[in-house]
């Protein structure tokens, strides 16, 4: 039992590198100036939070919250508001998204193409409303159309990567921990 419980633990660690490993890519590919270029004058893609979706798929609802806070703690360090908004959007929709794959939906691509398009649908309209809308910026309406609606697809255009290298350390760890349970030397 022992053997087993170092098992769970040193592969916990292993994820926790490498989802910290993709925390970090994600967050300075969307914020480091110049590194993705801006489409249409919208702005760069929100990496961070296609990777709380991902993350939150594969690994469930805990500790897809758990990515959530720390990846929203990431933006809010960046944020103009520094109001703590990014922290608790984005735990709550890794913990959402964790959730509905526990309990109702099957990780899969499909799941993961509903639950991307509907997190940064839900994002994106949630700060233009708060921000824009209801913080008096003037011709709001013009600005979602003109720059929230294609920054949520120019962010779609990740979803499929960003999900397939999660899946992957996901499904990798898994296969050697199959491998280590059927050989136990």
């Amino acid at each position: 039992m022992g053997l087993l419980l170092s098992r769970e633990k040193k592969k916990n660690r292993v994820h926790a590198v490498f989802y910290g490993g993709i925390l970090l890519c994600a967050f300075l590919l969307q914020y480091v100036p110049g590194v993705l270029p801006r489409v249409g004058g919208s702005g760069t893609p929100s990496l961070m939070l296609l990777a709380v979706v991902a993350v939150a798929m594969c690994e469930g609802d805990v500790r897809g919250g758990a990515f959530g806070l720390a990846a929203g703690i990431f933006c809010d360090a960046n944020a103009v508001h520094g109001t703590g908004y990014y922290a608790i959007t984005y735990m709550l929709t890794g913990l959402a998204c964790g959730l509905l794959v526990t309990h109702l939906m099957q990780n899969n691509l499909l799941s993961c193409i509903s639950l991307g398009i509907g997190s940064v649908f839900v994002n994106l309209s949630l700060y233009w409303l708060l921000f824009c809308a209801f913080g008096g910026v003037g011709n709001a309406g013009g600005l979602y159309v003109s720059f929230y609606l294609p920054l949520m697809g120019y962010t779609l255009l990740f979803l499929l990567p960003v999900y397939w290298l999660v899946r992957r350390i996901a499904l990798g760890s898994k296969r050697i921990r199959n491998r280590a349970k059927a050989d136990p030397s």
